[in-house]
């Protein structure tokens, strides 16, 4: 797995006596008397995502380290709900490299790491969706199949209920994020054929797609006529 430069990545320590159990409560992940990273989702109560983000605890506090084309800053997003909670919300600058997995994240004491757009193009190449790009604030996590960063088994959380109801009845997004393979390189930002969805990143022939759920089974064409293949 690479080691990633965070320098410009947004990372906010949270501090205070309240700080695990008051996250615990908002996000996805469960954190509760947890000591690894985790990644996490922070959800609306419709189960929309408003942020995607790596928990890492440090000193008995939590550092939330968060890629910044992401359209709102998760230190934002969070202070509505401090309220009376001893917590604390405060931007810091490290660490500066971590190993970046699709699943967790590990400070690293390398000396550099890929920058943003040599992180952009690796993780197209490797299929892994990066919301802001591939996903939206309309998007739900099963679009990209991540319900893996949520903690079923814990109590509260935002979106819990619209989560729980996706799961126990069987529900489905209206679209899915897929990767894929053109058969001639095209951009992003490239429609398919009959409003079947959209290339939302590129890498010489890798791509992934937002695609219509209807369509997901079907061939894939560009409205120019490039198949898209599933990489399987």
């Amino acid at each position: 797995m690479p080691n990633v430069d965070l320098t410009e990545w947004r990372t906010v320590l949270v501090t205070g006596t309240d700080a695990v159990e008051w996250l615990d409560d908002l996000v996805s992940a469960g954190l509760s008397g947890e000591d690894s990273p985790r990644r996490s989702l922070l959800l609306t109560p419709t189960g929309r995502i408003r942020a995607d983000f790596h928990v890492v605890p440090t000193d008995g506090a939590r550092l939330l380290i968060q890629d910044p084309i992401q359209p709102t800053a998760i230190d934002d997003l969070l202070a509505r709900y401090v309220l009376s909670s001893d917590v604390s919300l405060e931007r810091v600058e490290a660490p500066q490299v971590a190993e970046w997995t699709d699943e967790v994240l590990h400070p690293a004491e390398a000396a550099d790491g890929m920058s943003i757009e040599e992180f952009d193009e690796w993780r197209t190449h490797e299929g892994i969706p990066r919301f802001g790009v591939d996903m939206d604030e309309d998007s739900l996590p099963q679009e990209a199949g991540w319900e893996r960063f949520i903690d079923f088994t814990k109590g509260c959380f935002m979106g819990q209920e619209a989560m729980a109801k996706i799961r126990n009845m069987g529900g489905h997004p209206t679209r899915v994020v897929n990767a894929l393979m053109a058969e001639e390189p095209v951009a992003a930002g490239t429609q398919l054929q009959n409003n079947a969805g959209l290339v939302t990143s590129a890498a010489g022939t890798d791509v992934i797609a937002r695609v219509q759920w209807n369509a997901r089974d079907g061939e894939l064409f560009t409205e120019s006529g490039v198949r898209l293949l599933d990489r399987g």
